[in-house]
């Protein structure tokens, strides 16, 4: 594992952003830095989306909701993108990764980590309600418990 291997959580929030924008100014000008993306967006379900059975009409405009929002967080990971090469990080050296889960689940986080090798995380910060944190933990905070021999950055 390598310090200069950062991997990014991406949910297109505000704070997902200031990572991103931290990155850029911690390691754009670092030799050797390979940045990537964890893209963390919901899947839109395959459905058969004919005829007019009751509640068809409900289904198609929640599907066309969730490629609306879709559209938006591709449009922001692009421009994250940008941010990234704009302050110096080498373009080949920034990749994109598509998360499973659609929000920042910790142990997806946590093994996407380990498969590749990276040293550094960043994510924004996620507010929680205090009573899903007592109960469940934020993401961060299941983060820090399991992550060994890597730094956690977390932005806000």
């Amino acid at each position: 594992m390598v310090w200069q291997r950062i991997l990014i959580v991406f949910d297109h929030t505000s704070n997902a952003i200031k990572a991103v924008e931290y990155v850029g100014r911690m390691f754009g000008k670092v030799s050797g830095a390979a940045v990537t993306l964890v893209g963390l967006f919901e899947s839109i379900p395959e459905h058969d989306l004919e005829g007019d059975a009751p509640g068809m009409e409900k289904l198609r405009a929640s599907i066309s909701a969730m490629e609306i929002e879709n559209e938006e967080e591709k449009k922001a990971l692009i421009a994250a993108i940008d941010s990234l090469a704009g302050q110096g990080v080498a373009c080949d050296r920034i990749d994109v990764l598509k998360g499973e889960s659609g929000h920042a689940n910790a142990e997806e986080i946590l093994s996407i980590a380990q498969k590749g090798d990276y040293g550094t995380i960043v994510m924004g910060h996620h507010e929680s309600g205090a009573l899903a944190a007592f109960i469940s933990g934020d993401p961060e905070t299941q983060l820090l418990h399991k992550l060994a021999g890597r730094t956690l950055c977390i932005v806000a």
